[in-house]
């Protein structure tokens, strides 16, 4: 094994590989790194449980959050999820969260269907970030609904971020929304609220480009380094953290 190889894995780098952002040389040589280095592939695979519980503790989300919300439907929330703490020296670590934390999903102002994880015990109700990686229209459009719902909920102290990475990156390209009307309802809300902030993941910008893909974003979208830095930096400030 090279002295390179030897170098701890970043966070960004791990993630991006879990999350078959790697193509080509660089692929092969995560690969080869799994095979040779027991840190790196523990740390891949503690990066794949974390996913795996993540996503487990997502059923599908409500197809009008505004309405679910209207109806109550929050108080319904599940009594159990995951916790989502980043330790000291970058560790990931799962723990499940008792009846009583579903008061998150309450002071949050969640629909029924999402599920609010939080790091630490400083959080901020009113600094959300949602995150999409599936490029189907409804997602966005489910974005855009909930993004309105905690704005209208929280007011001027609210800061809602949406994150885009993987195929949910489609839904902030200018040069790939088939629809006007999408587009103008994102420039829109971003121009009336400027406590919404649409990320792109720069990772997920970085292959596209590699695989000779020229990516044109909306104008409102800014580019983040990657989706997990943007995501676990932001949770480390007291941000919550909802999977659309």
């Amino acid at each position: 094994m090279s002295v390179e190889s030897r170098q701890p894995a970043s966070p960004e780098y791990v993630y991006a590989l879990v999350d078959g952002e790697l193509t080509g040389e660089e692929l092969d040589q995560a690969l080869a790194r799994m095979h040779d280095d027991p840190a790196f592939r523990a740390a891949v695979g503690e990066a794949r449980a974390l996913k795996h519980a993540v996503r487990a503790a997502y059923p599908a989300a409500p197809a009008n959050p505004r309405r679910a919300l209207a109806a109550g439907g929050w108080r319904h929330a599940l009594a159990a999820g995951v916790l989502l703490v980043v330790g000291m020296g970058g560790g990931w670590w799962l723990h499940d969260l008792m009846s009583a934390d579903t008061s998150l999903q309450r002071r949050v102002g969640l629909p029924e269907g999402y599920h609010a994880l939080a790091a630490g015990a400083r959080v901020d109700a009113g600094r959300v970030l949602l995150h999409v990686d599936v490029g189907e229209p409804e997602r966005l459009v489910r974005a855009l609904d909930l993004a309105e719902t905690l704005l209208a909920r929280h007011g001027e102290r609210a800061r809602i971020h949406i994150v885009f990475n993987g195929a949910g990156l489609d839904l902030v390209r200018a040069d790939r929304m088939l629809d006007p009307a999408m587009a103008q309802r994102v420039q829109a809300l971003a121009a009336h609220h400027a406590n919404l902030g649409l990320v792109a993941c720069g990772q997920t910008l970085a292959r596209l480009q590699r695989d000779g893909e020229r990516v044109e974003l909306l104008p409102v979208a800014r580019t983040a380094a990657s989706a997990i830095h943007e995501i676990t930096t932001r949770m480390s400030e007291g941000w919550v953290y909802v999977k659309v």
